[in-house]
């Protein structure tokens, strides 16, 4: 994914012509629409993703080849996602889109997209909220990731977890609604809207009981995904299973004796994981392993939402592109863990991350990527 190298602007906006705090839902329209886009059709390496709209019409999404100029209506501004590299090299190809639109902009394809100076050109002055520009930095990052990913032809993982100021993700009894704020409960609804299947541990699934649905925002439901250890989940407990057509659940191939219950046989897909051949449990699943039997099933894109075990398990494994950490201004002084993770007697030997943050409604979002790469 990338970094935000171009910039053009073709005609400054007035002031109040349009402001983009007036259609944060077309905004998330359009993202939607973009995820649907590239689930449905196979991307391409010689595209771009063309965002556009003005005051009167809500924001369009658009797949763009640089072998044909695309028509687009009437805009005040276009956002291109330059998933090529190569979009302002053409600079025929380029004016011929710029010239349809009043103002546009181009990122450049890499990750973690660099966009902090875009709030300060002059296009977008007036236009562009930190609200309604947050949104669409945030979620357009996992779209061009998970597309990478898409191409690479191997599975897609991201994890989002909400925390104390002091490291904890529930009380010692696994109490934890709420911990976060109403903001970053939608922002984890977006999460799961924007990918194929949402995954939590068997602890998350007792505990916390889960819908797992998208209900704060549109979207579609994705599929739930439980990590199920040696002893059997009571399945027929699960809210997720009166509002899902399907779950699915791993477990240990080798497992004797599973149950289960008749009123959700139906629903359930079980498969059989192979344990980690260096785990002296018999119940510990190899997270890749995990990730590539989802794939070859046809999910592409994963939403790890927890818990903190589940997560670190992952983290461990090296198998997260991207993790997401909110921070509740709260101090618990005991608990659960974020992370778990094997002692170190160094800290060269932790895992470093390339950081950016944002702002939900007051409370802090961290967004890691790179996990432990130079």
């Amino acid at each position: 994914m990338g970094h935000l190298l171009e910039l053009k602007t073709r005609q400054s906006l007035a002031i109040n012509a349009f402001k983009i705090d007036d259609h944060l839902d077309d905004i998330w329209s359009a993202l939607l629409e973009c995820k649907e886009a590239m689930k449905n059709e196979s991307p391409q390496k010689n595209e771009y993703w063309a965002f556009f709209g003005n005051a009167e019409s809500p924001w369009s999404f658009q797949k763009v080849s640089n072998k044909k100029v695309p028509k687009i209506p009437e805009s005040d501004f276009l956002i291109i996602v330059d998933l090529t590299n190569d979009f302002c090299q053409n600079l025929n190809f380029a004016n011929q889109v710029f010239s349809q639109v009043h103002s546009a902009i181009v990122f450049k394809s890499g990750f973690p997209l660099k966009t902090d100076f875009v709030q300060d050109a002059q296009c977008f002055k007036g236009m562009w909220s930190s609200d309604g520009w947050q949104i669409f930095s945030l979620y357009i990052r996992l779209l061009v990731a998970q597309r990478e990913a898409y191409l690479e032809k191997r599975p897609f993982l991201m994890a989002h977890l909400a925390q104390s100021l002091d490291g904890r993700i529930a009380a010692i009894n696994g109490h934890s609604q709420w911990l976060s704020n109403e903001a970053n409960l939608k922002h984890a609804h977006r999460l799961r809207a924007l990918h194929d299947a949402v995954m939590v541990g068997a602890l998350t699934a007792t505990l916390d009981n889960p819908k797992l649905t998208v209900r704060l925002v549109t979207g579609k439901h994705p599929i739930p995904v439980i990590i199920e250890g040696q002893s059997d989940l009571k399945l027929d407990d699960l809210q997720m299973m009166a509002v899902h057509e399907k779950v699915i659940v791993l477990y240990p191939q080798g497992k004797q004796d599973r149950v289960i219950p008749k009123a959700v046989k139906d629903k359930i897909l079980e498969i059989p994981i192979s344990p980690k051949t260096d785990s002296q449990k018999n119940s510990v699943l190899a997270p890749s392993e995990i990730l590539n039997v989802l794939y070859e099933n046809g999910i592409s894109s994963i939403f790890l939402e927890g818990g903190g075990q589940t997560v670190s398990y992952f983290l461990q494994a090296d198998c997260i592109e991207v993790l997401h950490l909110h921070f509740s201004p709260l101090i618990l002084g005991s608990g659960r863990s974020s992370f778990t993770l094997p002692v170190i007697d160094s800290i060269n030997k932790g895992l470093r991350f390339q950081m950016k943050y944002f702002d939900l409604d007051g409370e802090i979002l961290i967004e890691l990527s790179h996990l432990n790469k130079n």
